[in-house]
């Protein structure tokens, strides 16, 4: 599960500059699930030893992050449309 963490954290933070760059809301929403992915993990690693009520404290917290992330991703996906921006366009290719 570390080198899965490791792995995840990467390519989140890989996927988010290009994102960034190109202005696409898909490769955000791939680096977040990349985010979301390594939290998981590392969640997970730090549950290991813990009591069941922790455990499952714990995964309400992983799930209500990834709630979060999605809504996040449809926020922006929305402030594109309203803007006139399509969800993938790049500031470069007009």
């Amino acid at each position: 599960m570390w080198i899965a963490l490791f792995v995840n954290a990467i390519m989140f933070a890989v996927e988010l500059a290009a994102g960034l760059r190109a202005e696409s809301v898909s490769l955000l929403a791939d680096a977040i699930d990349f985010l979301g992915d390594a939290g998981n993990y590392g969640l997970s690693l730090a549950a290991l030893g813990m009591a069941s009520v922790w455990r499952s404290r714990t995964a309400l917290i992983k799930g209500l992050t990834m709630g979060t992330y999605g809504i996040a991703i449809v926020g922006r996906v929305g402030w594109q449309h309203c803007t006139g921006l399509s969800p993938n366009r790049s500031r470069w290719a007009r």
